[in-house]
């Protein structure tokens, strides 16, 4: 394992990003800190409370909370401060619907060890989970002092971060890919708002470092490598497949050991290890399915689908999918009524669609004529061809077009075969993977999605936010929520001619343009919020949490048990998971 966010740096992001959303914040030190100042410049509306050193306990700061409970509350604790933490009696009352979380800083003197033990004790009297900020293994909960000194004692000088321990506190979450696809956007907009509006602290695992990954450190994720092998592919694949899983294995069964999260999120079904690791730590599990595999990717798995699908089920305490239409075509039965269904939210940084990229959206960029966008993975399921198709025939009927494709994929030789074949060789440009494309988006005059079965349509979302007018296959998860002629287009997949006439709409009507697009924004604004998405997994997270304490435990699993259940027979536990 690769540890890529020192615990300074760790500790700076989560608490810049809880800042923006405190209520108040409380300084306990000898002198104003950077903290302090962060806070002022980035959350003017947050009341600050300075307790200097001196007669001042930690128990003094607790209770500025516990009389005005309801709320966020931001504690920060001085390095220099080693004597507030006492030993009180007064345990100061905080109510449910309040919050708080305390940071504290202990040097690698004895001081500071004593220090650490003593807050341990402190604040788990006072119902808190202490967790210290580790470059080996991000948030680390600490049981007992004992382990908290003898932390301090292997490691020397500790961050540390405290929350309540009737909240869901600390959730791993294991990413598919390390580039920016549709799922990884998804994951990093649902652990910002976890982060920001929530204070859940977040472990990211990812398979390499990228640039994309960066990003989660920079919202206040702990972000940590491992393999993350996906169980589809050549047939061939499967021993490789079998060797990643068991160095997966290897690396985070004792990572999740030390983290003891209340949940493992595992993203997209192609990637089974937060099952594994969850069934051997015996962590509660939540599958996020953000795909249909098959019909959306055309994934060849290593083993029969439907066996891929009862191994996903019976492996999970909950699945969460991105839209109806998944939930209805992978798990139309649910027996244990562990499915639901969140939409992902969508945000926009108005900023971002008119600075990023700037240099290629110019009058060169679009094209004489009506622009046409289609942002998707380049396969014929995606339909690209239809685009390809009707911009021929548009250009037959006298109309100016221009088509922009913006992703990479398997058939991206076939549909520039197919543009020149069709004499549209001039009209189709291949951008190519572009890693934001909404300064793009912002320019064009639709966007078009024609994918036979798209499992949400983030693209969709995006040209609603941008209120630009979207035409879409009319299946999946983007009829959930566009209305033909109230908010969008439709057209049947594979339809050309459907798709080429509601193309010459568009292009002839410029005041339908502006009523599409403003309908679309609108009702954008409606469905996809911060609540609907971030909150409404929080909610489920700690449904998950209540359930764990209160019923039975499930019956125990290992990695193996899940693998034979996928249908992947014949191989032993030996084989995946690490030595005793």
């Amino acid at each position: 394992m690769e540890a890529t966010t020192s615990s300074i740096s760790l500790k700076q992001h989560l608490f810049y990003a809880l800042a923006a959303r405190a209520d108040a914040f409380i300084d306990v030190g000898p002198t104003t800190t950077q903290f302090e100042d962060a806070v002022r410049h980035r959350n003017a509306a947050c009341r600050i409370t300075t307790l200097r050193v001196g007669d001042v306990s930690i128990s003094d700061a607790l209770g500025v909370a516990g009389l005005n409970p309801a709320g966020r509350w931001l504690i920060n604790v001085s390095a220099k401060a080693d004597q507030v933490w006492d030993q009180c009696k007064v345990r100061p009352q905080i109510d449910d619907t309040g919050d708080v979380t305390l940071f504290a800083d202990f040097n690698d003197q004895p001081s500071g060890r004593d220090a650490l033990g003593a807050a341990i004790n402190v604040l788990q009297s006072h119902g808190f989970a202490c967790f210290a900020m580790s470059p080996e293994g991000a948030f680390i909960r600490i049981n007992s002092a004992e382990d908290g000194v003898a932390l301090h004692d292997r490691l020397g000088a500790l961050n540390f971060v405290a929350r309540p321990r009737n909240r869901v506190s600390n959730c791993v979450f294991v990413s598919h890919y390390y580039e920016g696809s549709g799922a990884e956007l998804c994951l990093l907009e649902l652990i910002n708002e976890l982060i920001r509006d929530h204070w859940v602290l977040c472990t990211v695992v990812n398979a390499h470092p990228s640039e994309f990954t960066k990003k989660y450190a920079q919202i206040g994720a702990a972000l940590v490598f491992a393999p993350t092998p996906w169980w589809c592919g050549p047939l061939g694949e499967t021993d490789y497949f079998f060797s990643m899983c068991r160095a997966s294995l290897e690396v985070l069964t004792p990572l999740v050991q030390r983290l003891q999260p209340d949940a493992i999120v595992s993203q997209t079904l192609v990637n089974p290890v937060g099952a594994l690791v969850a069934a051997e730590t015996a962590t509660p599990h939540l599958w996020s399915v953000t795909e249909f595999g098959d019909v959306d990717h055309d994934i060849p798995f290593l083993t029969p689908f439907n066996r891929i699908l009862s191994a996903i089920y019976d492996s999970s305490k909950k699945i969460v999918t991105i839209s109806h239409a998944v939930r209805r075509a992978l798990f139309p039965l649910d027996p244990d009524h562990k499915v639901s269904v969140i939409h992902t939210n969508v945000t926009i940084d108005a900023a971002l669609t008119r600075t990023e990229n700037a240099a290629k959206i110019t009058a060169a960029t679009l094209r004489e004529g009506f622009n046409i966008a289609a942002v998707g993975t380049l396969l014929q399921s995606k339909g690209q061809q239809d685009a390809i198709r009707a911009v021929a025939m548009l250009l037959r009927r006298g109309k100016p077009t221009h088509l922009h494709l913006f992703g990479v994929g398997a058939d991206h030789d076939y549909f520039n075969d197919l543009a020149a074949r069709l004499g549209v060789g001039g009209h189709v440009t291949f951008w190519g993977n572009v890693p934001n494309p909404l300064p793009f988006l912002a320019q064009m005059d639709v966007l078009v999605s024609c994918a036979r079965s798209e499992a949400f349509g983030r693209s969709c979302v995006e040209a609603m936010r941008l209120r630009r007018p979207v035409i879409f296959a009319n299946a999946g998860g983007p009829a959930e929520y566009l209305d033909p002629e109230e908010t969008a287009l439709a057209y049947r997949h594979g339809d050309v001619l459907g798709l080429t006439d509601a193309l010459e709409r568009l292009v002839d009507g410029e005041d339908l343009r502006s009523r599409l697009g403003a309908a679309a924004g609108a009702r954008a604004e409606t469905l996809f919020t911060a609540d609907r998405f971030g909150g409404a997994m929080f909610r489920t997270l700690t449904a998950m949490r209540c359930e764990g304490v209160l019923s039975p435990a499930q019956p125990k699993t290992d990695a193996s048990d899940i693998l034979e259940r996928a249908g992947l027979l014949g191989y032993a536990l030996a084989q995946v998971a690490p030595p005793a």
